[in-house]
Protein backbone atom coordinates (compact mmCIF):
# COMPACT_ATOMS: atom_id res chain seq x y z
CA UNK A 1 0.00 0.00 0.00
CA UNK A 2 1.07 3.31 -0.91
CA UNK A 3 1.61 5.88 2.12
CA UNK A 4 -0.84 8.35 2.07
CA UNK A 5 0.93 11.82 1.52
CA UNK A 6 -0.16 14.65 4.30
CA UNK A 7 -2.63 16.79 4.05
CA UNK A 8 -1.99 20.44 3.71
CA UNK A 9 -1.57 22.09 7.07
CA UNK A 10 -4.07 24.98 7.27
CA UNK A 11 -2.49 27.21 9.72
CA UNK A 12 -1.15 30.40 8.34
CA UNK A 13 -1.19 33.86 9.71
CA UNK A 14 -4.17 34.51 7.36
CA UNK A 15 -6.16 31.59 8.98
CA UNK A 16 -5.82 33.14 12.83
CA UNK A 17 -8.66 35.89 13.69
CA UNK A 18 -8.00 39.23 12.57
CA UNK A 19 -7.12 40.64 16.35
CA UNK A 20 -4.12 37.60 16.66
CA UNK A 21 -2.87 38.75 13.77
CA UNK A 22 -3.21 42.32 15.06
CA UNK A 23 -1.39 41.50 17.73
CA UNK A 24 1.44 38.91 16.26
CA UNK A 25 2.51 41.82 13.41
CA UNK A 26 2.66 44.02 16.47
CA UNK A 27 4.77 42.37 18.44
CA UNK A 28 6.85 40.48 15.53
CA UNK A 29 9.58 43.37 15.80
CA UNK A 30 10.33 43.20 19.13
CA UNK A 31 10.66 39.39 19.58
CA UNK A 32 7.66 37.62 20.62
CA UNK A 33 6.72 34.14 22.09
CA UNK A 34 4.15 31.43 21.83
CA UNK A 35 3.12 29.56 25.01
CA UNK A 36 1.86 25.85 24.26
CA UNK A 37 0.19 24.82 27.78
CA UNK A 38 0.15 21.14 28.12
CA UNK A 39 3.07 18.57 27.11
CA UNK A 40 0.73 15.66 26.57
CA UNK A 41 0.73 14.24 23.01
CA UNK A 42 -1.41 17.13 21.54
CA UNK A 43 1.00 19.92 23.16
CA UNK A 44 3.96 17.96 22.38
CA UNK A 45 2.62 17.90 18.46
CA UNK A 46 1.40 21.56 18.67
CA UNK A 47 5.14 22.65 19.11
CA UNK A 48 6.75 20.33 16.46
CA UNK A 49 4.38 21.38 14.26
CA UNK A 50 4.82 25.47 14.89
CA UNK A 51 8.84 25.10 14.92
CA UNK A 52 8.39 23.65 11.50
CA UNK A 53 6.13 26.24 10.47
CA UNK A 54 8.19 29.18 12.05
CA UNK A 55 11.54 27.87 11.34
CA UNK A 56 11.61 25.32 8.07
CA UNK A 57 8.76 26.24 6.28
CA UNK A 58 8.73 30.10 6.32
CA UNK A 59 4.93 30.26 6.50
CA UNK A 60 4.65 34.11 7.76
CA UNK A 61 4.79 33.89 11.51
CA UNK A 62 7.35 36.02 13.23
CA UNK A 63 10.80 34.51 14.62
CA UNK A 64 9.06 32.68 18.10
CA UNK A 65 10.07 31.41 21.52
CA UNK A 66 8.06 28.27 21.46
CA UNK A 67 7.61 27.63 25.44
CA UNK A 68 5.82 23.87 26.40
CA UNK A 69 5.04 23.89 30.31
CA UNK A 70 3.98 20.72 31.55
CA UNK A 71 2.58 20.19 35.29
CA UNK A 72 3.99 16.61 35.83
CA UNK A 73 7.61 16.58 36.69
CA UNK A 74 8.00 13.47 34.68
CA UNK A 75 5.64 13.38 31.25
CA UNK A 76 6.97 9.99 30.22
CA UNK A 77 6.07 8.29 33.89
CA UNK A 78 3.19 5.86 34.38
CA UNK A 79 -0.21 7.67 34.47
CA UNK A 80 -2.43 5.80 35.72
CA UNK A 81 -5.56 8.65 35.19
CA UNK A 82 -4.91 8.77 31.41
CA UNK A 83 -5.87 6.13 28.37
CA UNK A 84 -2.84 3.32 28.67
CA UNK A 85 -2.40 2.47 24.64
CA UNK A 86 -2.69 4.77 22.13
CA UNK A 87 -3.15 3.86 18.17
CA UNK A 88 -1.42 5.91 16.14
CA UNK A 89 -3.82 5.98 13.01
CA UNK A 90 -5.27 8.24 9.97
CA UNK A 91 -4.17 11.70 10.61
CA UNK A 92 -1.83 10.78 12.99
CA UNK A 93 0.34 8.76 10.50
CA UNK A 94 0.43 12.03 8.61
CA UNK A 95 1.81 13.62 11.26
CA UNK A 96 4.12 11.23 11.55
CA UNK A 97 5.37 11.50 7.97
CA UNK A 98 5.44 15.06 8.23
CA UNK A 99 8.11 14.89 10.93
CA UNK A 100 9.62 12.19 10.14
CA UNK A 101 8.99 9.99 13.41
CA UNK A 102 10.17 7.06 12.07
CA UNK A 103 10.23 5.37 15.77
CA UNK A 104 7.11 5.41 15.56
CA UNK A 105 6.65 2.23 13.35
CA UNK A 106 9.97 0.77 14.78
CA UNK A 107 8.48 0.34 18.38
CA UNK A 108 5.37 -0.03 17.64
CA UNK A 109 2.43 -2.87 16.91
CA UNK A 110 1.06 -2.93 13.99
CA UNK A 111 -3.06 -2.87 14.12
CA UNK A 112 -3.95 -5.63 11.54
CA UNK A 113 -1.10 -7.66 13.63
CA UNK A 114 -3.74 -7.47 16.53
CA UNK A 115 -6.60 -10.27 17.35
CA UNK A 116 -9.13 -10.96 19.93
CA UNK A 117 -9.44 -14.51 20.54
CA UNK A 118 -13.04 -14.66 21.88
CA UNK A 119 -14.61 -17.89 24.33
CA UNK A 120 -18.01 -18.41 24.34
CA UNK A 121 -19.68 -19.32 27.87
CA UNK A 122 -21.74 -21.86 26.87
CA UNK A 123 -19.25 -24.12 25.36
CA UNK A 124 -16.02 -23.04 25.55
CA UNK A 125 -15.65 -22.63 22.17
CA UNK A 126 -12.47 -19.98 20.51
CA UNK A 127 -12.88 -17.84 17.80
CA UNK A 128 -9.90 -15.45 16.92
CA UNK A 129 -11.06 -12.22 15.06
CA UNK A 130 -9.30 -9.28 13.81
CA UNK A 131 -10.26 -5.59 15.38
CA UNK A 132 -13.63 -4.77 14.12
CA UNK A 133 -12.85 -1.18 14.04
CA UNK A 134 -9.55 -1.92 11.46
CA UNK A 135 -9.71 -0.93 7.79
CA UNK A 136 -7.52 -4.16 6.05
CA UNK A 137 -7.41 -2.20 2.64
CA UNK A 138 -6.30 1.21 4.66
CA UNK A 139 -2.39 1.98 5.63
CA UNK A 140 -2.28 0.17 9.23
CA UNK A 141 -1.50 2.38 12.35
CA UNK A 142 0.48 1.44 14.94
CA UNK A 143 -0.16 0.67 18.65
CA UNK A 144 1.74 2.18 21.58
CA UNK A 145 1.53 1.96 25.20
CA UNK A 146 1.14 5.80 26.43
CA UNK A 147 4.80 6.57 28.21
CA UNK A 148 6.19 5.18 24.90
CA UNK A 149 4.83 6.70 22.59
CA UNK A 150 5.27 10.23 24.39
CA UNK A 151 8.51 9.50 25.07
CA UNK A 152 9.17 9.15 21.11
CA UNK A 153 7.79 12.93 20.57
CA UNK A 154 9.75 14.56 23.81
CA UNK A 155 13.22 12.71 22.01
CA UNK A 156 11.79 14.39 18.39
CA UNK A 157 10.97 18.00 20.74
CA UNK A 158 14.48 17.67 22.72
CA UNK A 159 16.15 17.29 19.10
CA UNK A 160 14.47 20.15 17.79
CA UNK A 161 15.73 22.13 20.86
CA UNK A 162 19.29 21.13 20.59
CA UNK A 163 19.17 21.95 16.76
CA UNK A 164 17.68 25.41 17.53
CA UNK A 165 20.45 26.39 20.03
CA UNK A 166 22.88 25.91 17.89
CA UNK A 167 21.48 28.39 15.32
CA UNK A 168 22.26 32.17 16.49
CA UNK A 169 19.89 34.27 18.51
CA UNK A 170 18.07 33.27 21.29
CA UNK A 171 16.62 30.09 22.02
CA UNK A 172 13.74 28.63 19.94
CA UNK A 173 12.50 26.23 21.97
CA UNK A 174 11.99 25.15 25.78
CA UNK A 175 10.01 22.78 27.44
CA UNK A 176 9.47 22.95 30.92
CA UNK A 177 8.33 20.02 33.51
CA UNK A 178 6.87 20.52 36.66
CA UNK A 179 5.65 24.07 35.66
CA UNK A 180 2.20 25.07 35.94
CA UNK A 181 -0.19 28.02 34.52
CA UNK A 182 0.09 30.27 37.42
CA UNK A 183 -1.94 33.60 35.48
CA UNK A 184 -2.99 34.59 32.24
CA UNK A 185 -4.58 38.07 31.92
CA UNK A 186 -5.24 39.52 28.33
CA UNK A 187 -3.34 42.79 27.39
CA UNK A 188 -4.52 45.37 24.26
CA UNK A 189 -1.86 45.56 21.93
CA UNK A 190 -1.75 46.87 18.61
CA UNK A 191 -5.35 46.46 17.51
CA UNK A 192 -5.58 42.88 19.11
CA UNK A 193 -4.54 41.11 22.33
CA UNK A 194 -1.56 39.76 23.66
CA UNK A 195 -1.22 37.98 27.26
CA UNK A 196 0.33 38.49 30.44
CA UNK A 197 1.45 35.31 31.73
CA UNK A 198 2.86 33.76 34.68
CA UNK A 199 3.85 30.12 34.95
CA UNK A 200 5.26 28.84 38.66
CA UNK A 201 7.67 25.89 39.30
CA UNK A 202 5.58 23.15 41.53
CA UNK A 203 8.69 22.55 43.06
CA UNK A 204 9.67 23.44 46.31
CA UNK A 205 11.30 27.08 45.25
CA UNK A 206 8.16 28.04 43.87
CA UNK A 207 10.42 29.77 41.16
CA UNK A 208 8.02 32.22 39.01
CA UNK A 209 8.49 33.41 35.39
CA UNK A 210 6.54 36.05 33.45
CA UNK A 211 5.93 36.33 29.31
CA UNK A 212 3.79 37.94 27.22
CA UNK A 213 3.10 35.60 24.64
CA UNK A 214 1.22 36.81 21.03
CA UNK A 215 -0.61 32.94 21.01
CA UNK A 216 -1.31 30.79 23.60
CA UNK A 217 -2.14 27.23 22.80
CA UNK A 218 -4.20 25.21 25.21
CA UNK A 219 -3.55 21.39 25.46
CA UNK A 220 -4.09 20.73 29.24
CA UNK A 221 -6.97 18.07 29.22
CA UNK A 222 -10.35 17.80 30.75
CA UNK A 223 -9.26 20.61 33.43
CA UNK A 224 -8.13 23.24 31.14
CA UNK A 225 -6.86 26.42 32.55
CA UNK A 226 -6.30 28.01 29.35
CA UNK A 227 -10.10 27.10 28.77
CA UNK A 228 -12.07 28.34 32.06
CA UNK A 229 -10.04 31.41 30.99
CA UNK A 230 -11.99 32.15 27.66
CA UNK A 231 -14.93 31.24 29.09
CA UNK A 232 -14.17 34.09 31.88
CA UNK A 233 -13.43 36.55 28.80
CA UNK A 234 -16.24 35.77 26.96
CA UNK A 235 -18.98 36.64 29.57
CA UNK A 236 -16.74 39.67 30.29
CA UNK A 237 -17.21 40.49 26.50
CA UNK A 238 -20.77 40.29 26.73
CA UNK A 239 -20.83 37.62 24.48
CA UNK A 240 -23.93 35.33 22.79
CA UNK A 241 -25.30 32.12 25.08
CA UNK A 242 -23.99 30.40 22.07
CA UNK A 243 -20.46 31.71 21.99
CA UNK A 244 -20.21 31.27 26.36
CA UNK A 245 -21.00 27.77 25.32
CA UNK A 246 -18.42 26.98 22.76
CA UNK A 247 -15.63 26.34 25.82
CA UNK A 248 -18.53 24.19 27.91
CA UNK A 249 -17.58 20.73 28.28
CA UNK A 250 -20.10 18.64 27.20
CA UNK A 251 -21.14 14.61 27.30
CA UNK A 252 -21.48 12.56 25.35
CA UNK A 253 -22.57 9.12 25.05
CA UNK A 254 -19.51 6.28 25.79
CA UNK A 255 -20.29 2.59 25.37
CA UNK A 256 -17.12 2.10 27.63
CA UNK A 257 -18.82 4.72 30.27
CA UNK A 258 -19.58 2.96 34.02
CA UNK A 259 -17.46 -0.39 33.07
CA UNK A 260 -16.25 -2.10 36.18
CA UNK A 261 -12.99 -4.10 35.78
CA UNK A 262 -11.64 -6.98 38.15
CA UNK A 263 -8.68 -8.32 37.53
CA UNK A 264 -7.75 -11.83 37.62
CA UNK A 265 -4.45 -12.96 38.84
CA UNK A 266 -3.96 -16.28 36.20
CA UNK A 267 -1.38 -19.01 35.85
CA UNK A 268 1.07 -18.93 32.77
CA UNK A 269 -0.77 -20.87 29.83
CA UNK A 270 -4.19 -20.94 31.60
CA UNK A 271 -6.79 -22.87 29.38
CA UNK A 272 -9.00 -20.94 27.94
CA UNK A 273 -11.32 -23.32 26.10
CA UNK A 274 -11.67 -25.39 22.85
CA UNK A 275 -10.72 -24.50 19.43
CA UNK A 276 -13.77 -24.31 16.90
CA UNK A 277 -12.80 -26.31 14.87
CA UNK A 278 -11.00 -28.99 16.04
CA UNK A 279 -12.11 -28.98 19.35
CA UNK A 280 -8.42 -29.30 21.18
CA UNK A 281 -8.09 -27.52 24.23
CA UNK A 282 -6.39 -24.11 23.48
CA UNK A 283 -3.81 -22.15 26.23
CA UNK A 284 -3.35 -18.79 26.61
CA UNK A 285 -1.04 -17.03 24.37
CA UNK A 286 0.43 -14.14 26.61
CA UNK A 287 0.67 -11.75 22.99
CA UNK A 288 -2.96 -12.37 22.46
CA UNK A 289 -5.94 -10.26 24.13
CA UNK A 290 -8.84 -12.59 25.20
CA UNK A 291 -12.36 -11.93 25.83
CA UNK A 292 -14.32 -14.38 28.00
CA UNK A 293 -18.07 -14.05 26.68
CA UNK A 294 -20.81 -14.57 29.24
CA UNK A 295 -22.84 -17.47 30.29
CA UNK A 296 -25.87 -15.30 29.92
CA UNK A 297 -26.00 -14.38 26.57
CA UNK A 298 -29.91 -13.68 25.45
CA UNK A 299 -31.16 -14.44 28.79
CA UNK A 300 -30.42 -11.10 29.80
CA UNK A 301 -29.49 -8.01 27.85
CA UNK A 302 -28.40 -5.94 30.74
CA UNK A 303 -26.49 -8.74 32.39
CA UNK A 304 -24.76 -10.32 29.07
CA UNK A 305 -22.20 -8.21 29.02
CA UNK A 306 -20.66 -9.45 32.24
CA UNK A 307 -18.69 -12.78 32.73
Amino acid sequence: LKPQKHASVPLTPASLPRSTRSSMLSMSSTGSDILVVGGGPSGLAAGLELDKLINEEKSGFPKSTITIVETQPAITSLDTEKAFSYLVAGGGLNFVDRHGLSEVEKQGVRSTDIFFTIVNGADGAIKKNPLPFVDPLARPGWWHPREKFIKILVDAFNAKIEERNKEDGPAKLEFLQGWELSKMDRVSSGGGYSFDVVLRSKSNSGEQRTMRPWLVVGADGLKSTVRERLAEWAREDGATQAEKERYDLKKVYSASAGLRYKVLAVKPNFPVGKNESSGELVVADPTTAISFQSTLQGKDPYRELRL
